[in-house]
C-alpha cells in the first residue's frame, strides 16, 4: 500500500508559479488602471464645466430678456 497517496491538490510550485503570474500581471494592470481613473475625473470635470457654462449662459439670456428681475424657484411653480 502506497503512503503518499496524492489527494488532488496543487504542487507548492503549481501555487508559486500562479502567485508570480499573477504578480506580474497586477504590475501590467495597475499603472493602466490609474491612467483611466485620472482620464475619467478629467472628463467628469468638463462635463461639469459644460453645465455651469450651460447655466451660466441662460442666466445671461434671462437678464437680456428681463432686466432687474430674478428667479426665484416657488414663482416658477403655479399656486392654486
Amino acid at each position: 500500500m502506497n503512503m503518499f497517496k496524492a489527494n488532488g491538490g496543487f504542487t507548492l510550485v503549481e501555487l508559486i508559479v500562479v502567485i508570480a503570474i499573477l504578480g506580474i500581471l497586477a504590475t501590467i494592470a495597475i499603472p493602466s488602471y490609474t491612467k483611466y481613473i485620472d482620464a475619467a475625473e478629467g472628463a467628469n470635470v468638463n462635463v461639469i464645466k459644460g453645465f455651469n457654462r450651460t447655466a451660466s449662459a441662460a442666466n445671461e439670456a434671462w437678464d437680456a430678456y428681463m432686466p432687474g428681475e430674478t428667479i426665484v424657484a416657488t414663482e416658477a411653480v403655479p399656486s392654486n
